[in-house]
């Protein structure tokens, strides 16, 4: 048992966790308060597990948790979080994306009451589409759960032992951590911070298609407001199409046109097919998502601890 706990995600990032430890044993070792690091190897094919098993020996607060393959990070963070062993567990990335000099300061408004102190970002080093796709995702997770996931702001934060308690009791396997961190209650409060550009030797975050497997979670975890949406623009395509078809009518029987034209059939048809595919679409991932969360399957598997 002690204090802190620092979780740490990663994945084929051997280069950055020494750097990481040894920055983050230094800041934490001024404060009065016991810690563990607890890096989460999510499937690494590097020597990211070596690397950890070797730290251990050098800091006695490194801890290892080594998963049997790569789950992506929502699940990865998970493992960690019910493998933490600290009164107050903090999420964090070793890039130094989430810079560890404000971690005293989210643990002494813990120590003042607080139950979930979460650090907002006042800018970002993403750029390009990064920067964009971020602004977009954030935008469609705040429309799903009316504004309930705070802007600018990730995993990085410090939860106490009762609120990842609360966090571990959702049991879903297609996770968007940041929507179950919303529900989560408790006192709160934000801290802003800047955010740096990240170490060298970093692989530029988790992979498109893992991006895109966490946007349709969010979706398909979320789909109460997006089913209406659809259900409207169903509608909306329907009844764009009839008008269509009935001002052809109109227009042919007032004598306009002598036959309705072949782009007008096809408009109204391109409509109409459009939604039923939208419709469609999103009824599989609902179906799939649907038959993954009723296998109850296990989320992760953990090969091996340190």
């Amino acid at each position: 048992m002690c204090e802190v706990s620092l979780v740490c995600p990663v994945y084929n990032e051997y280069q950055l966790i020494e750097q990481f430890a040894a920055a983050a044993t230094k800041v934490l070792r001024n404060t009065s308060e016991s810690f563990e690091i607890v890096f989460v190897d999510d499937g690494s094919q590097d020597e990211t597990w070596t690397e950890i098993i070797r730290l251990g020996k050098i800091f006695p607060e490194v801890r290892g948790v080594r998963l049997s393959k790569n789950y992506g990070k929502e699940i990865a963070l998970t493992a960690g979080l019910a493998n933490a062993r600290g009164l107050a567990h903090i999420p964090i990335d070793v890039d130094f994306q989430d810079p560890i000099e404000p971690v005293p300061t989210l643990i002494g408004l813990w120590r003042g009451g607080i139950d979930h102190v979460i650090p907002r970002r006042i800018d970002r080093a993403d750029k390009g589409l990064r920067l964009i796709g971020a602004g977009i995702f954030y935008k469609i997770i705040g429309w799903l759960t009316l504004n309930s996931v705070p802007k600018d702001v990730g995993d990085f934060r410090l939860l106490d032992a009762k609120i990842t308690t609360r966090f571990l009791e959702f049991k879903e396997a297609g996770r968007v951590n940041k929507v179950i961190f919303s529900e989560l209650g408790g006192s709160q409060k934000f801290v802003e911070f800047s955010r740096p550009i990240g170490a060298k030797g970093r692989k530029g975050g988790q992979s498109f298609s893992k991006l895109m497997d966490l946007g349709i979670s969010a979706v398909s975890s979320n789909s109460a407001r997006l089913s209406k949406s659809i259900l409207v623009l169903g509608v909306a395509g329907f009844m764009v199409g009839i008008t269509s078809a009935i001002a052809v009518l109109v227009a042919w029987l007032a004598g306009f046109i002598e036959v309705p034209g072949q782009a007008t059939v096809l408009m109204a048809a391109t409509v109409i097919v459009s939604v039923q595919l939208i419709t469609g679409s999103f009824l599989g991932i609902l179906v799939a998502e649907s038959l993954r969360e009723s296998q109850q399957r296990p989320k992760y598997f953990v090969e091996e601890l340190s």
